[in-house]
């Protein structure tokens, strides 16, 4: 096989893409855990859900995506399967910053938990 110019920037185009595809961040998923996890919603839930969610121009009171600065406003986006979609399961929320692995593990907890208002 005859090497030339060509094939040598093809192969380095192909190692760059390659490099780049292989560096692309996985999301771990979070595994609930069996049994009680003993989460609070006011202890352990809300601090996350004011930190990182109910923050101003995001899910604030009379948010067209939903009021997360109260149990009754983020229990029906926990009970229709939208909030563990979007927070545990893809991690696409909050925009603009990422959950710690013990927070979204507080939250799956308590998801798994039936999301008690405790």
């Amino acid at each position: 096989m005859k090497f030339s110019i060509h094939n040598f920037s093809f192969m380095c185009m192909a190692l760059v893409i390659l490099c780049l595809i292989s560096c692309e961040k996985k999301k771990a998923k979070a595994t609930p855990k069996t049994g009680s996890c003993s989460t609070s919603f006011n202890d352990n839930v809300y601090p996350i859900m004011a930190n990182s969610c109910a923050i101003p121009g995001c899910h604030v009171s009379g948010a067209k995506m939903g009021d997360f600065t109260n149990y009754d406003g983020i229990k029906p986006k926990v009970d229709n399967g939208k909030f563990y979609k979007l927070v545990i399961e893809t991690q696409t929320m909050p925009i603009g910053s990422s959950l710690t692995d013990d927070e979204i593990q507080t939250l799956t907890c308590w998801i798994s938990d039936g999301a008690p208002n405790n």
